[in-house]
């Protein structure tokens, strides 16, 4: 084994020494540049060979961006490469406004990067740190002056677990934007109204947490003095000389973001500004993109200025969280990643208007690489080519899928379904899981393998991955995924983590009476009952007018008035999951608006009418009161209403909580 591992570090090195050579080889051979051109925009680029034919990679890039955007409908895009402390490549592709024919350059047109501005606030962290204003594993409470964070277990919450997603935060989006200016507030401030609790124990486990994250920036804050973009304007955007990166909601040379709705390619607008920036707040272009990877190449530095000493950015850069050694883990803000044996590290980013982002880094090779597209919502493309990218170039050696297959006992406990963790615990939010969680389910086959079944969280594509034991506990599939499985405290299995996923979270296993297919189908079973008790109080109601106007009422109080509820709280339930189900969506991201909240008392409402409806149902059994469809009927609907007053509790919709 360890005459494998000697033979994979020296494939290594050779092929980064050959890709040293050729990049120098190319330089050589390109003393000129090579005008591209797209549509109307005519820009220079330095060309790379990594093979005999000169331009083989700006030729791999072109196919794979042509053949991506057009089979996802992304109308524009944009790749910057970096080698060595340089530029080697940065071009844009098709359009950055469709209605105006403005097309994509590489140094001019603006990206949101979405969540890898997480890397800046992590960065200005590390500074801080470097400065001994702050201590890693400090309690981050000693750092907050307005507010103490709520910290229910007796380990305390470190800048370390922050940075590395491990401080058990819950998160949520509600009222992470602003539709005015004006309404900002400092980070400090939007966090001391709206603090979300710690819901699981820090340092336990890598759950991804943008209020972690936020409070990160919060810190920032409170430490330097100063807001956190103007810090990171004053102390990363400036030393890299990054003139077309800003927190500006919509600047002039920023792209449109797209969607596709139906099929249909639409513009999909942004509207107001963000409360949380330091968490997604930054725009960029490529080509300022390409300073800030080259920076963390050279450990820190970038045209002689410095945005962290080598050691701290070493320390950056390792691995200080993880589920298991097999699966990538956290670094202090960059995510880990595996690929053909060889270790990335880097961050995706996406935008709720469109934006799709990915940042990579491969220090074995001191390369990086960022693409940015302006519709994200039916692709992970930035992801995709990255991975294509590394797969063309740096191949897995022949040896490197060399793990035995583990003959002996197979813990049967491990089968069953697992949500991924990333959903907000406490507020109604919780309800974006209902029949869209990210579960998936895993069978032992007969060969004592498994098989993953799961569905891609954007796209929808569903997959089923076949996987051997390898080691106690854990499996690898064929192209080299693993799939880790762990226990709590009581020695259940409860824990699962990927290759994929593990730098983002982890996988809880849940309860039959969780999963969506079962939540769903009562759901859709309970609404059908309702429909039902709907019809029937309309025909009751209509047969007791008929009565009452021929003076032969024969129907006692009691059970026209058990009627009576159980029409209105058949529709009350049914206006409210209607209503909610397609009026809320995105409107949360402003706050909750009143009419959201009017509604809100809809399950409170019902819940008392059920409970009153519970008890005369008892009475009207023991006492024989009304017919006996009367009676079986009542308790129907009874049944009903306490599977959605469960449904409501499940989902934090009973009550008040955002």
């Amino acid at each position: 084994m360890n005459q494998v591992k000697s033979s994979n570090l020296i494939l290594k090195q050779v092929m980064a020494l050959m890709f040293s050579v050729l990049i120098y080889a190319a330089q050589i051979c390109s003393t000129y540049a090579i005008e591209e051109t797209t549509g109307n925009n005519v820009r220079n680029i330095d060309v790379l060979s990594n093979s005999i034919t000169s331009g083989e990679l700006e030729c791999f890039i072109n196919e794979a961006f042509d053949r991506e955007m057009q089979k996802f409908n992304i109308p524009g895009a944009a790749i910057s490469i970096v080698k060595d402390n340089h530029i080697i490549l940065s071009k844009g592709y098709g359009y950055a406004d469709i209605d105006n024919k403005k097309l994509v350059e590489a140094d001019r047109t603006m990206f949101r990067i979405a969540s890898v501005t997480k890397l800046f606030t992590a960065n200005a962290v590390m500074q801080l740190v470097e400065n001994k204003n702050i201590n890693l594993n400090e309690d981050i409470n000693n750092y907050l002056t307005d507010f103490k964070i709520k910290n229910r277990y007796s380990t305390k919450v470190t800048m370390a677990q922050l940075l590395t997603h491990t401080s058990g935060i819950d998160s949520d989006i509600i009222g992470d934007l602003s539709e005015k200016e004006a309404e900002v507030k400092p980070v400090s401030q939007f966090l001391k109204n709206r603090m979300l609790p710690v819901v699981r124990e820090p340092g336990q486990f890598i759950q991804y947490s943008n209020y972690g994250m936020a409070l990160s920036g919060c810190i920032v804050e409170e430490v330097s003095g100063m807001s956190c973009k103007d810090y990171i304007t004053k102390h990363i955007f400036e030393p890299l000389e990054m003139e077309n990166t800003n927190f500006e909601m919509n600047p002039d040379e920023l792209a449109k973001g797209y969607k596709i709705e139906n099929g249909v390619l639409t513009q999909q607008n942004l509207k107001g500004y963000f409360n949380l920036y330091p968490i997604g707040g930054i725009v960029s272009t490529v080509d300022d993109m390409s300073k800030f990877m080259i920076a963390h190449l050279n450990n820190g530095e970038y045209n002689k200025k410095h945005i962290l000493t080598r050691t701290t950015s070493i320390d950056m850069h390792s691995r200080h969280a993880g589920f298991d050694s097999t699966v990538p883990g956290m670094c202090y803000g960059f995510a880990e990643g595996f690929r053909n044996g060889y270790r990335t590290i880097g961050h995706p980013g996406y935008s709720p208007d469109g934006f799709s982002t990915e940042l990579c880094l491969l220090p074995d090779f001191n390369l990086g690489i960022f693409v940015a597209v302006n519709q994200g919502t039916n692709n992970s493309f930035p992801q995709n080519f990255v991975n294509e990218f590394i797969d063309h170039y740096f191949p897995a050696p022949a040896d490197s899928l060399d793990d035995c297959i583990m003959a002996g006992v197979l813990d049967k406990r491990i089968e069953g379904t697992y949500r991924f963790g990333e959903y907000t615990r406490t507020t109604l939010n919780k309800g974006d899981i209902f029949g869209a969680g990210e579960d998936v389910k895993v069978i032992i086959n007969k060969d004592k393998s498994i098989t993953v079944h799961e569905a891609d969280p954007f796209t929808g594509e569903k997959t089923a991955t076949v996987a051997t034991q390898v080691k106690p506990m854990i499996f690898k599939s064929s192209d080299g995924e693993y799939f880790a499985f762990k226990l709590n405290n009581d020695g259940e299995v409860t824990y699962m983590a990927n290759t994929s996923n593990s730098w983002h979270g982890t996988y809880e296993r849940i309860s039959w009476y969780e999963g969506n297919l079962f939540q769903v189908g009562i759901f859709m079973a309970c609404s059908v009952i309702l429909l039902v008790e709907i019809i029937l109080f309309i025909v009751f109601a209509t047969r007791y007018f008929v009565m009452k106007h021929k003076h032969t009422v024969r129907v006692s109080l009691f059970v026209r008035s058990v009627n009576l509820l159980l029409g209105i709280n058949s529709l009350l339930n049914l206006l409210f999951y209607g209503i909610s189900l397609t009026t809320w969506g995105d409107r949360l991201r402003y706050g909750v608006p009143m009419d959201v909240r009017l509604l809100l008392c809809i399950p409170v409402i019902t819940s008392v009418i059920t409970i009153g409806l519970a008890v005369a149902s008892i009475i009207s059994w023991k006492k024989k009161t009304g017919s006996l469809l009367f009676r079986t009927n009542t308790s129907i609907a009874v049944i009903t209403f306490l599977i959605y007053m469960w449904l409501y509790n499940y989902y934090n919709l009973l009550g008040f909580k955002y």
